[in-house]
C-alpha cells in the first residue's frame, strides 16, 4: 500500500506540472476586440470573434458595420453555432484590433488549421494558406505552421483582422490558437514551436528505430517490437498533427496516413507493449480494441480511395475514435496497475507512464470540447510516456546484460570444473577398467577347460564392454586435452599406406558378420606424412570404424592423392549416407546424424569431433560428402614429410612389408585391445526356453526387452539368481510375437531406445490390451530427464529406472511392483469377502428372532420390519462395490436402520434426523453415518436401563458439509477411539475430500457427539 501511495503522489505531481505548464500566460481578446499596447507581449486571439456564414460578402466590405454579425469561437465546429443548418460554404471571422502608436510592426502565428484560409488586414489580403475555393471545398488537409507578416503601411490605430475559411466536413475554423504581436516575438515563438515539435517527433522516431534493432537481435522479446511501433507511430503523428511533414511531402494522402492512421496505431501498440512486457495473455478487451482500430483504418482508407475525402469518417467515426483512445489509455493504466499489485519488474514506472498519458488525454479532450482553457498536452503526455518506457527498456536490457555476464562467468567456471572433473574421473576410471578386462581375460585363459561355454561367453562380454568403455575414456581425455590446448603431437615420418593396412586388418575382424569388403587403394608411391603416428592411427580407426558402423553391406575404400604440400586422404563407404541438413553438424561435439530414440546406430557423438580436432592440430582440414542411401566420403588432408623432424619424437614405420606382430603390438599399445580373435564378443542372447519356465510355474515370470545383448545378459543373470523366471526379447516386435505365443509374464522390464519401435510405442500398444495391474511395466533407460519420465508415465509405465542402476535397486523395484500387484488381487478378493461379511449373522439372527416374535403379536409390524430388513441388506449389497453414493441414499438407509432398531428395542430408542442445505446433489462414501448410529446404539443406549435418544444432523454451507450424531448414552471410554470404526471412516473421508476431520466430544451429562466435517468440490 505504501508503494501505491507513493505512486499516486508521483502522478499527482505530474498532473500539477502539466496543468502549470499549460497555464495561459498571454493576454487574450475579448468579445471580438483586442488592444495591443506593448512591444514586449504576444497576444492570444482565442476568444470570441465576429462570425458570419455568407459567401456573398466581399473582402472590400468587411470593414462595414458588423451589427448583424454573431459572436463565435474560431476553433469550434460550425455545428455548435446556433444558426447552423447544414451550411457548407465559406464563412468569415472578424476581429477589431486597437494598436498603440509606438507599435510599428505586427505578425501573426497560426500553429495549425484544418482548411485553406485567407487572411485580410484592413481589407487587404496578406496571406493565403493554400489553394482556396470559393465554394468551400478545398481539401481537408492541415496547413503548415504559418508565420504571417503584416505590412507596416496597413497598421492603423483601429484595425480589422478578417479570416475567410470553409467548413471541414461538419467542422470549420481553426484548431488551436492564433497569436499576434511584434514581429520579432512572433518569429521567436514560431521558431520555438518548430524546434519543439521536431524534437518530439525526432526523439520518438530515433527510439523507434533504435529499439527495432534490439528486436532484430532478440526476437523472443516482442515488447521491443511493440515499443518500436509505438514510438514510430507517435513520431509520425507528431509530424502530421502539426503539419510539419507537409514541408517535405505536401500531399493529402501523406497527411491522412501520418495523422489519422498513425494515431490509430498508437493505442494498439501501447496495449500490445504492456501485455508483452508483463507477459500477460491478451484477452477479449485487448482484441476488441485491435478489431475496432482495424475497422477504423479500413473504413478510412476505403472512403478516401473511393471519394477522395474522409467526410463520413469525420462525421460518424471521429468522435468514437477519440473516445476509444481515452478508453485504451484507461485500460492500459488498469493493466499496469495490475502489474504493480503483482510486483512485476518495472511495473511502477510503466504505470507512471500510462498514467501521464491518461491524464493528458483527459485534459486534451476537455480542451478540445472547450470545457477548460488550456493548450492540449496530449503530445507532451505521449512524449513523457515514451521516454519513461525507453528508460525502462534500457534498464531492463542493462539488467539482462549484467545477468548474462554473470551467468557467462559462472558457465565458464562450471565448464572448467566439468573439464577438470572429466579429466580426473577419466584417469581414475582407466585403472579399474584395465583390471576388469585383465581379470576377465585371465579367467578365460586359465580356466577354459573348467568353464562352460556360457560362462566363457559372459566373460567375453565383460572384456568387450571394458574395452569399449576404455576407448570412451580415452576419447574423453582427448576431448579435455584438446579443449585446454595441451595435447602434444609427436610428429615424425609416417607411411599412410602401412597405417591404413594395420587399421583395416583390425577392423575387418570386427566385420566378420557383415558382408563388407575393405580396399586399401593407396598407391605405393604416395609420399610419407609428417604427423603423429599414434594420432593418425586414431584418426584412421575412427573414420574406418565409423564407415563400418553405417555400412550393412558393400565396400569401404581408402584413397590418397598428393596436393601441393599436403596429401588428401579419402575414406569412402557404400553405407546409409548422411542427410544433407546434418552434413555440417556431424563434426560437432556430441552430435549424431540420428539422435532419435529409435535410432539404429549407437555411439557418443565425439569420435568425429576428436578426429576433426586432431586433423586441424596437424594443419589439415576435413569435410564430408554424402548422398543419403548411397554412401559417404570423408576427405581430409595431412602435411607432407619434408625431411626435417625430430627423430627422438617420432615413431617411424618400417618401409618394408608390414610385420603382423609389430602391427598388433602397436594397436594394443594404443587401443588397449586384445588379440583379434577375442575382439568380437559373440552376440549371445540368454533366454530361458518355455520348457525351462514350465519347470516351476509358481515362480514370478519377467520379460526383459532390450536391443543390447549385454543389457539382456546382465538383467537376465541378476533376475534369474534372484529366483525369477526370465524371458528376453531383442526389440518391440519380437516382444509382441512372444506375448502372442506364450503366457503373459508377471512384469515387463522395457528399454526406451530401441530400433524400429521405441519403448514408448510398445508400452502404448501393450496398454491397449492390458491394464497397469494386469501387466506392470518398468522402463529402464539412460534417458532419465524429467520430460522422459513424464513421457514414460503418460504411455502407461508403472515405474522408471535410470541407467546405470544397482542390482539392489532393480530387485527392490521389481519386488515392489509384484507386491503391489498381489495386493490388488488380494483387495479384489477382500471385496467379495466384505460382501459376505456384511450379512452380519449375529444381527440377522436377532432381527429374524424379533420378527418371528412379532408375527404372533403384531403381524403388520412384523411385515414392516421384514421390508426394512430387506431394504437394509439390499443397500449393503448395492453399495458393496461403490466408492460413492448420493447423500440421500445414505440418509434414507440410516432412517430405515433406526426405524428397524426402534422396532427391535421400542422402549430404549428414540431418534430424530434433520438435514439442511443442498445435500441432495453431493456424493459421499457409503456407510459413514450408519456405523456412527450403530456405535451409539451398541455402546451408549443399550447399556442404559431407561434408554435414550439419538439426534442425527446434517448441514451443507457453501462447499462445507457437517454431519453429527449425538446421543445421551454412557459416553465413549475407549483410550483410542479411532482404532476401528471411526478410524476407517476418518481414512475414507481423507481419501475422498479435502479439509476432512472426525471429532469426538464426551458430553458432561453423559453421552457423546461424533462430528464429521469435509469440503466438497464446487464443481
Amino acid at each position: 500500500m505504501k508503494n501505491i501511495f507513493n505512486l499516486y503522489k508521483l502522478l499527482l505531481s505530474l498532473v500539477f506540472f502539466i496543468l502549470c505548464s499549460n497555464k495561459n500566460l498571454y493576454p487574450q481578446s475579448d468579445k471580438a476586440i483586442i488592444h495591443i499596447n506593448s512591444n514586449d507581449i504576444v497576444y492570444e486571439l482565442s476568444q470570441q470573434w465576429y462570425f458570419k456564414m455568407d459567401d456573398n460578402i466581399e473582402y472590400k466590405n468587411i470593414n462595414i458595420d458588423h451589427h448583424n454579425w454573431s459572436f463565435f469561437y474560431p476553433h469550434l465546429p460550425w455545428e455548435q453555432f446556433p444558426g447552423y443548418k447544414g451550411y457548407r460554404g465559406n464563412s468569415w471571422y472578424r476581429l477589431i484590433i486597437y494598436v498603440s502608436k509606438n507599435i510599428t510592426d505586427l505578425g501573426l502565428f497560426v500553429p495549425r488549421h484544418y482548411r485553406g484560409a485567407q487572411f485580410y488586414f484592413n481589407g487587404v489580403l496578406i496571406h493565403q494558406t493554400r489553394k482556396f475555393s470559393n465554394s468551400g471545398k478545398s481539401p481537408p488537409i492541415i496547413g503548415k505552421p504559418d508565420l504571417i507578416k503584416i505590412p507596416t503601411n496597413l497598421i492603423n490605430r483601429k484595425n480589422i483582422l478578417a479570416m475567410r475559411t470553409g467548413f471541414l466536413n461538419q467542422a470549420g475554423g481553426f484548431d488551436g490558437k492564433i497569436y499576434i504581436g511584434p514581429q520579432n516575438l512572433i518569429h521567436k515563438k514560431w521558431i520555438k514551436f518548430i524546434i519543439w515539435n521536431i524534437f518530439l517527433a525526432s526523439i520518438n522516431i530515433f527510439l523507434g528505430f533504435y529499439f527495432f534493432i534490439y528486436y532484430r537481435n532478440r526476437k523472443e522479446d516482442r515488447y521491443y517490437l511493440y515499443y518500436s511501433g509505438l514510438a514510430l507511430s507517435l513520431g509520425s503523428w507528431f509530424l502530421g498533427y502539426n503539419g510539419l511533414i507537409l514541408w517535405v511531402f505536401d500531399h493529402q494522402w501523406v497527411y491522412i496516413i501520418s495523422t489519422y492512421i498513425g494515431s490509430m496505431f498508437i493505442p494498439v501498440m501501447l496495449i500490445n507493449f504492456i501485455h508483452s512486457f508483463f507477459n500477460y495473455k491478451k484477452g477479449l478487451t485487448a482484441r476488441s480494441f485491435e478489431a475496432f482500430y482495424s475497422f477504423l483504418i479500413v473504413s478510412l482508407l476505403i472512403e478516401y480511395i473511393l471519394r477522395g475525402n474522409i467526410y463520413y469518417f469525420s462525421k460518424y467515426l471521429y468522435e468514437p475514435f477519440m473516445l476509444s483512445i481515452l478508453l485504451a489509455c484507461t485500460y492500459s493504466v488498469y493493466i499496469c496497475y495490475k502489474g504493480t499489485k503483482e510486483k512485476k519488474p518495472y511495473a511502477r514506472r510503466i504505470f507512471a507512464g500510462t498514467g501521464i498519458v491518461g491524464i493528458s488525454a483527459i485534459v486534451s479532450i476537455l480542451t478540445f470540447i472547450d470545457i477548460i482553457k488550456f493548450n492540449p498536452p496530449i503530445l507532451e503526455g505521449f512524449f513523457a510516456m515514451t521516454i519513461i518506457f525507453a528508460t525502462v527498456l534500457a534498464a531492463r536490457f542493462s539488467s539482462v546484460h549484467t545477468e548474462l555476464e554473470i551467468a557467462h562467468k559462472e558457465l565458464l567456471e562450471m565448464d572448467r570444473m566439468k573439464d577438470d572433473f572429466i579429466a580426473s574421473t577419466s584417469h581414475e576410471l582407466k585403472t579399474p577398467l584395465l583390471g576388469i578386462g585383465g581379470i576377465a581375460e585371465s579367467l578365460i585363459d586359465n580356466a577354459k577347460s573348467r568353464l562352460g561355454r556360457e560362462t566363457i561367453s559372459d566373460l567375453s562380454l565383460i572384456v568387450s564392454s571394458a574395452r569399449r568403455l576404455s576407448n570412451l575414456v580415452n576419447d574423453l581425455l582427448d576431448l579435455s586435452r584438446i579443449k585446454h590446448k595441451d595435447l602434444e603431437l609427436q610428429r615424425g615420418e609416417v607411411d599412410i599406406k602401412q597405417i591404413t593396412d594395420m587399421v583395416i586388418s583390425l577392423t575387418s575382424a570386427l566385420a566378420r558378420d557383415k558382408p563388407v569388403e575393405f580396399y586399401n587403394k593407396i598407391d605405393e608411391n604416395t609420399p610419407t606424412l609428417y604427423c603423429d603416428e599414434n594420432r593418425l592411427l586414431q584418426i584412421m580407426h575412427n573414420l574406418i570404424d565409423n564407415a563400418l558402423k553405417f555400412t550393412e553391406r558393400g565396400e569401404i575404400s581408402v584413397y590418397a592423392q598428393r596436393m601441393n604440400d599436403f596429401v588428401k586422404i579419402t575414406v569412402e563407404d557404400t553405407g546409409i549416407g548422411v542427410p544433407a541438413d546434418k552434413i555440417e553438424k556431424i563434426f560437432n561435439f556430441f552430435e549424431q546424424a540420428d539422435s532419435s530414440i529409435t535410432r539404429k546406430y549407437g555411439g557418443t557423438g565425439i569420435g568425429l569431433s576428436i578426429t576433426k580436432q586432431l586433423i586441424e592440430l596437424h594443419g589439415g582440414k576435413i569435410h564430408a560428402e554424402s548422398t543419403e542411401g548411397k554412401g559417404s566420403k570423408f576427405i581430409f588432408t595431412m602435411p607432407l614429410f619434408t625431411g626435417q623432424y625430430d627423430e627422438s619424437a617420432s615413431l617411424k614405420a618400417a618401409p618394408e612389408e608390414i610385420d603382423p606382430e609389430k602391427a598388433q603390438k602397436i594397436l594394443r599399445a594404443y587401443f588397449k585391445h586384445a588379440e583379434t580373435e577375442n575382439l568380437h564378443a559373440p552376440r549371445i542372447i540368454y533366454e530361458k526356453k518355455e520348457s525351462d519356465l514350465s519347470e516351476n510355474r509358481n515362480k514370478t515370470s519377467v520379460l526383459v526387452i532390450d536391443d543390447e545383448p549385454i543389457n539382456l545378459r546382465v538383467l537376465s543373470s541378476q533376475l534369474t539368481f534372484a529366483g525369477y523366471n526370465v524371458k528376453t526379447a531383442a526389440g518391440g516386435r519380437e516382444a509382441l510375437e512372444l506375448l502372442e505365443t506364450s503366457r503373459i509374464p508377471d512384469i515387463i522390464l522395457l528399454d526406451i531406445m530401441m530400433p524400429g519401435m521405441s519403448g514408448y510405442e510398445l508400452c502404448s500398444r501393450l496398454r491397449e490390451r492390458y491394464t497397469m495391474h494386469e501387466l506392470p511395466i518398468i522402463m529402464i533407460t539412460a534417458k532419465n530427464q524429467t520430460a522422459d519420465l513424464v513421457a514414460g508415465f503418460e504411455t502407461g509405465a508403472n515405474d522408471y529406472l535410470g541407467k546405470p542402476f544397482e542390482k539392489r535397486e532393480l530387485l527392490a523395484r521389481v519386488n515392489n511392483i509384484i507386491a503391489l500387484k498381489k495386493t490388488i488381487k488380494k483387495y479384489e478378493k477382500s471385496r467379495y469377502k466384505n460382501l459376505r461379511e456384511r450379512a452380519n449373522p449375529h444381527f440377522l439372527f436377532n432381527a429374524i428372532h424379533t420378527i418371528h416374535a412379532l408375527m404372533r403379536s403384531n403381524v403388520k409390524k412384523a411385515d414392516e420390519a421384514m421390508v426394512m430388513l430387506a431394504d437394509i441388506y439390499r443397500f449393503q449389497m448395492d453399495t458393496s462395490f461403490q466408492d460413492l453414493v448420493p447423500f440421500d441414499v445414505e440418509w434414507e438407509f440410516v432412517n430405515i436402520y433406526l426405524k428397524f432398531e426402534k422396532i427391535l428395542f421400542p422402549e430404549t430408542i428414540n431418534f430424530e434426523m434433520n438435514k439442511t442445505g443442498g445435500l441432495s446433489s453431493i456424493m459421499i462414501p457409503p456407510l459413514i453415518i450408519q456405523p456412527l448410529v450403530e456405535n451409539s446404539l451398541k455402546h451408549g443406549l443399550r447399556n442404559k436401563e431407561d434408554g435414550g435418544y439419538i439426534h442425527v444432523n446434517a448441514a451443507c454451507t457453501g462447499n462445507s458439509v457437517k454431519i453429527s450424531v449425538e446421543d445421551n448414552g454412557t459416553g465413549l471410554h475407549n483410550e483410542n477411539p479411532y482404532a476401528r470404526t471411526l478410524g476407517n471412516i476418518k481414512n475414507m473421508l481423507r481419501f475422498h475430500f479435502n479439509g476432512s476431520d472426525v471429532t469426538i466430544e464426551n458430553r458432561a451429562g453423559g453421552g457423546v457427539i461424533v462430528t464429521l466435517t469435509f469440503e466438497i468440490d464446487e464443481k
